[in-house]
This record gives C-alpha cells, sequence and structure tokens, in this order.
C-alpha cells in the first residue's frame, strides 16, 4: 500500500492544498474515535443516558464521521476516474495490437506472393540455364564432330 513522506498509508483525499492525504484521513478517524470514546465515557460516569441524550449523541457521532465519509466518497469518485482511464487505455492498446497484427498479416501475405514468384523466376531461370547447358553441349559435340571429319578427311 502506498506510503506518504510520515509513513501513513495513502488512503484518503485531503482537500486542504499541500497537506498529506492519509495524514488528513488518519487525524479525521482518530477525531471520530476520541469522541465515541468521550461519549462513552461520559455515559460510563452519568451511568446511563436518556433517550434525548441518545438522540444528541447519534447526531454527535453522525456530524463527526460525515466528513470521513464524504473523504472516502470522493476518494472512490476519484478511483473510479482513474480506473475509466485505465480501461479507455487498454480499448486503445487492444485497438492498436489488433490493427497492428492485421498489418502483419498482410504484410506476410504479400511476403509469401513474393516468395512465390521468386520461386517462379527461379524455375524459368533454371530452365534457361538448362536449355542453354545443352545447345552449348551440342555446339560443342558439332564442333567436335567437324574436327573429326576434317581429321579423317586430312590422314586419307
Amino acid at each position: 500500500m502506498p506510503r506518504d513522506k510520515f509513513g501513513e498509508n495513502l488512503l484518503f483525499g485531503n482537500p486542504y492544498p499541500g497537506g498529506s492525504d492519509s495524514g488528513y484521513a488518519l487525524k479525521q478517524l482518530r477525531d471520530q474515535s476520541a469522541t465515541l470514546k468521550r461519549i462513552a465515557d461520559q455515559g460510563a460516569r452519568t451511568g446511563g443516558t436518556t433517550g434525548t441524550e441518545l438522540s444528541v449523541n447519534a447526531d454527535s457521532i453522525a456530524r463527526e464521521l460525515a466528513p470521513g465519509i464524504e473523504a472516502m466518497q470522493r476518494q472512490g469518485d476519484v478511483m473510479n476516474r482513474g480506473l475509466s482511464g485505465v480501461e479507455g487505455a487498454v480499448q486503445g492498446v487492444s485497438r492498436d495490437l489488433r490493427d497492428g497484427l492485421s498489418g502483419v498479416a498482410g504484410g506476410l501475405t504479400h511476403l509469401g506472393h513474393g516468395v512465390e514468384r521468386l520461386g517462379t523466376q527461379m524455375a524459368l531461370s533454371q530452365s534457361a540455364i538448362k536449355a542453354s547447358i545443352e545447345s552449348s553441349i551440342i555446339s560443342q559435340a558439332q564442333l567436335l564432330g567437324a574436327q573429326r571429319i576434317t581429321m579423317i578427311v586430312y590422314s586419307k
């Protein structure tokens, strides 16, 4: 859990600028606890309370707890806004990833067509090289044959 410079938990929002959020929330909780303790001590000293005193004490408790409850509600609102921002960011990343993968798929398809064309060109080149070699061999054979015929004519 995040903590402020005094080691207090950062849990509630502080309405006073420059103050510690967690320190403010902790102070409110301590004040409320002290108020409840005073009320309990007063009830114990008097040996009981009447219905009117209970009503006054309940109103006092409600007034004391109200700032803490409001601070918690504000913190909840802040957290909801933060979660909405995170949700939007996740949707954006998901959309970007989907678009990127679509681009990769298109690129791979394009690459596949290129490899196919390269294979066709290599097959054509191979055929042309084979025909050229065969033609060269035939030409060489014809030259050798012509030389042999010439040699036979000269030797007779």
